[in-house]
């Protein structure tokens, strides 16, 4: 195992799928599901089958999965699963809590070989979008809308906005028009100048304004 860690070592991409599959019939075709070379790792604990799964190796992952099933069922020595290992791995790689080629605010999501990967791992046949959505996202509660709108999430967002607007709607009933654009000088920084300018004296566009918190609570 150690050749195959060797080239496929820091998750890199210079080793395709099909050669990696390639290097694993090479090292692997001969051995039984016992074998312990399946379970080899390398210095980070890591299995074949968790690197392979973390860099995206659609065919890889299939391949190992198709010659030995029962790795989906094994745990380490901290008692995680295959899945739990690779999900533990690519929260790190998606919050940066790890040396990462993914950083927190820039995520868009994972790439559709990871997964497709998550997919085989979890053991899914035919996933529906939002399931794929989740995957992709990282959501590991199976309820997130969209993939990545946690329930505790909506629940925040919601209160937030239901809050915003009593606020806001109590300043407006205070302020003049020039102190109302003013005081809301940091939400107001998405709206463009003329439409700012506008608000100072059309009293319907700024309610209109305080109005959207109250229907993003209610969309939430």
């Amino acid at each position: 195992m150690e050749p195959i860690f060797a080239r496929t070592s820091s998750y890199t991409t210079r080793v395709t799928d099909n050669a990696l599959v390639h290097l694993l019939m090479q090292a692997l075709h001969d051995a039984g599901p016992q074998d312990q070379r399946w379970r080899a790792t390398d210095e980070d604990g890591l299995t074949i089958l968790h690197k392979a799964a973390i860099m995206g190796k659609v065919q890889s992952v299939s391949w190992i999965l198709n010659q030995n099933p029962g790795l989906l069922e094994g745990r380490n020595d901290r008692q995680e699963t295959v899945l739990e290992v690779v999900q533990e791995q690519l929260d790190r790689d998606r919050t940066g809590r790890d040396i990462a080629a993914v950083v927190a605010p820039d995520f868009t999501g994972w790439d559709e070989n990871i997964v497709a990967c998550m997919v085989l791992l979890n053991k899914l046949v035919n996933p529906s979008r939002s399931t794929k959505l989740r995957l992709k996202y990282g959501c590991t509660c199976g309820q997130c809308t969209a993939g990545f709108l946690s329930h505790r999430m909506r629940y925040t967002l919601k209160g937030q906005a239901g809050m915003l607007h009593g606020v806001k709607k109590l300043l407006m009933d205070g302020d003049t028009g020039e102190e109302f654009v003013e005081f809301q000088s940091e939400p107001l920084r998405f709206v463009k100048e003329h439409i700012r300018n506008r608000m100072e004296w059309d009293k319907y566009l700024r309610q209109g304004f305080i109005d959207l918190f109250s229907d993003f609570a209610d969309c939430l």
